[in-house]
């Protein structure tokens, strides 16, 4: 006969099965001081909260249209960073869906990206005919040939996401003016 199992282990296990998306919740969930965002987290993104964009934050060279940002949920008040796992999602609306430029900010973990806008990962999506998003790259900056860098004259378009963000230190990384902390 096999000694029982201890309720710790059983408690780890279950937290676990949780974080890998085997619980009751579509929420995204962040393990230990790190979140990995899927394209299933990005789903109903235009359900966030949403902010304009004013035109002069709006790269030289992108696709006309209006821009938001849009937040999937607020950080409580008093932090001076970000918590892990906070999504945000820019986009610049032309009325024709497949033409919507869409790139998202999501705080990775404390340590990613050093060297750049730190703790965030960047990304392009797109969305499909029925209006899920996939995730077209995603990193650090975008690869050759995507981001706004592929648009318009890239000697004036900074090519890395790094270039615009990390100039926001004293809001981690974030430009948006309504999410400041």
């Amino acid at each position: 006969m096999s000694p029982p199992v201890p309720i710790v282990v059983l408690v780890a296990l279950a937290s676990v099965l949780l974080a890998l998306g085997c619980g009751q919740t579509d929420e995204p969930v962040p393990v230990g001081d790190s979140f990995i965002a899927l394209g299933r987290d990005f789903v109903g993104f235009t359900e966030w909260e949403r902010f304009a964009v004013p035109g002069d934050a709006i790269p030289t060279g992108a696709a006309p249209g209006p821009a938001y940002v849009y937040a999937r949920e607020l950080p409580p008040p008093g932090l001076s960073r970000f918590p892990v796992g906070t999504m945000l999602v820019k986009t610049i609306e032309p009325a024709d869906l497949t033409q919507w430029t869409i790139h998202a900010m999501v705080k990775r973990s404390p340590t990613f990206n050093a060297e750049g806008t730190v703790g965030w990962e960047f990304f392009e999506l797109v969305l499909t005919a029925d209006q899920a998003p996939v995730i077209l790259w995603r990193g650090t900056g975008p690869p050759s040939g995507h981001g706004y860098g592929s648009v318009g004259d890239p000697s004036t378009i900074p090519l890395v996401c790094s270039d615009c963000h990390a100039g926001a230190w004293t809001n981690d990384g974030v430009l948006t003016a309504e999410l400041r902390l």
